[in-house]
This record gives structure tokens, C-alpha cells and sequence, in this order.
């Protein structure tokens, strides 16, 4: 999407939010702000949420260990780091990892979260362009059946626990046994992991012959429904819960 693109759905008063995650965003900062949208970075950690805020971006998302895709390698989870950055930061955070349905909402917002943010679940709705197979692999699975894979090449990611993921950490450890470094690892593995097999394995459904993320939250996966169905649903989940918890006081 480009500035004057974005500068347009502005205009038309649709009130938009832009991520960014991984490198530093500074560069992206000035643009964003004209074209006046908000600006939330993803972030692995305490030290990193600090330093956006700093940086003059409007909100973080923090992921805790639990997530799919990149966590950080300290392994601290959802509930310490949401609460810690929540209890230090001026500026919105908005908790990700672990959190599927409303209970996972309200707990957020009671760590003092102002929204979540979710992959894993949203692989299991209607409108996203994954194949069915992925889907009810996910329903199917549990907290248990992920994976942490390229530990070694500096890019960690939490994957599903399938014949490819298992593959590429056999790779890894046969590789580090031999005294392999990480560029010839990743050279072997680059077969097994590259995206290119990842797309191709969401059109024709092959499950296991790709790696793909998926974070701890797959537990919590029951079913298929329309992203309307799902979040009007989390939102009552998450009122209830707020509400029987008030009563309990």
C-alpha cells in the first residue's frame, strides 16, 4: 500500500492503523504520520516496547512466547510481558500470543491491555485463503503441537508440529553435531524451509510438506466461522467473563 493510497481511504474518514515489525521503524515513521495513520510496531520484548514509545509510535503489540511466527528467545509469556509493558507505557498496548477466544480478551484487558492482536486464530475463519486441510490440521492440535525451528540461523520461529518443521530441526541438530556453521545449515535446510513450498502447501492442502506458523493458541481453536461470527462471539465471551468476575468482588 503506498502513502497516497493510504492518504485516500484518510480522506474517506476509514480509520486506519499500519504495523511494522522487525527492523527499526524510524524510517517509516515521518510517512506514516502524514499520511495520517497510526503507527503500531510489533515487539519481541520489555526493552524494545520502551524504546517505541520513545520513538514516538502510538502503540505497541507485544508477543509473548506463546505466539506463532517470531517470539523472542528469552521465553517470557503473554501474561508477565503485556502486564509489565501495560503497567510502563503511556502509549496503547496490545497483548498477542496464547489468545483465541473472549476469555483471552478479558484477560488482557485486566492486565491492562487496551485490545489483542491474533494469528493462529484467524487462520480458522471463513475468509482466509489457507486450505481446508490447514484448518482442521489446526483444529485437531493442540498447545503441544508446536515447534520452536532456525534457532541457529538467527530467525526462530514457533511453527506446527509437522514432517517438515521435524525435518528442519533434524537438519539443525545433525548440522550443529558435525560441527556445521549457521550458513551451511541454513543452506541445507533452505529446501525445507523457504515460503515458496509454504504457499504452494495452502493451495493444494499437503499439510505436512511445509512448514507454517502456528502459535500455542491452537489449542483453543474449536471451529470455522465467518470473522464477524468470531469477533461478535469474543466480544459476549468476553463481557460475560468481566461480568462474572465483577460479581464474584
Amino acid at each position: 500500500m503506498t502513502v497516497k493510497s493510504c492518504e485516500k481511504l484518510e480522506k474517506s474518514r476509514v480509520a486506519l492503523t499500519i504495523e511494522t515489525s522487525a527492523e527499526d521503524p524510524r524510517e517509516f515513521i515521518a510517512d506514516i504520520k502524514s499520511a495520517g495513520m497510526r503507527h503500531f510496531h510489533k515487539c519481541p520484548n520489555y526493552k524494545v516496547s520502551m524504546s517505541m514509545e520513545r520513538k514516538g509510535l502510538d502503540g505497541v503489540i507485544i508477543a509473548g512466547y506463546e505466539v506463532g511466527g517470531h517470539p523472542s528467545a528469552d521465553g517470557v509469556g503473554t501474561f508477565v510481558i503485556a502486564r509489565r509493558c501495560a503497567a510502563d507505557m503511556k502509549i496503547p498496548v496490545i497483548a498477542a500470543g496464547g489468545i483465541a477466544d473472549g476469555h483471552g480478551l478479558a484477560a488482557a484487558l485486566a492486565l491492562g491491555a487496551s485490545g489483542v492482536a491474533m494469528g493462529t486464530r484467524f487462520v480458522c475463519v471463513d475468509e482466509c485463503p489457507i486450505s481446508d486441510n490447514h484448518r482442521q490440521w489446526v483444529i485437531n492440535h493442540t498447545e503441544k503441537d508446536t515447534v520452536l525451528c532456525q534457532k541457529t540461523i538467527g530467525s526462530m520461529m514457533r511453527v506446527s508440529k509437522n514432517n517438515a518443521s521435524l525435518l528442519a530441526n533434524e537438519i539443525e541438530n545433525r548440522g550443529l553435531r558435525t560441527g556445521k556453521g549457521p550458513m551451511d545449515i541454513l543452506k541445507e535446510q533452505m529446501p525445507v524451509i523457504t515460503g515458496q513450498k509454504t504457499r504452494v502447501a495452502f493451495q493444494d492442502g499437503n499439510v505436512d510438506s511445509a512448514i507454517f506458523c502456528a502459535g500455542m493458541g491452537m489449542g483453543l481453536v474449536h471451529d470455522v466461522v465467518p470473522v464477524k461470527v468470531l469477533l461478535d462471539r469474543m466480544v459476549k465471551e468476553a463481557e460475560e467473563t468481566i461480568n462474572s468476575i465483577k460479581a464474584s468482588f
